[in-house]
């Protein structure tokens, strides 16, 4: 299975564009992890980091302040506030 593809925008820009094996974020619920294969799903998002680790290893975090996160076929794209 393919990696994950994650896209981070506000109303700033683009906050982050990358590819990861594993994304890690605070639904207004808890806390949700998410591989390649994930259910298709729509959660708030509560303040905080969104941890992923990229497809080569890597890893990174970007801190958002509330938003939406769509998951769907691979692809995650959250709209933060």
């Amino acid at each position: 299975m393919g990696p994950l593809e994650l896209r981070i925008v506000s109303p700033e820009g683009v906050l982050a564009e990358t590819t990861a094996q594993y994304v890690r974020l605070q639904a207004t619920d808890g806390s949700l992890g998410i591989l390649p294969g994930h259910a298709p799903m729509i959660a708030a998002i509560a303040e905080g980091n969104v941890f992923y680790r990229g497809s080569d290893g890597a890893e990174g975090e970007v801190y958002v302040d509330r938003g939406v996160a769509e998951i769907c076929d691979n692809k995650i794209v959250i709209i933060a506030g």
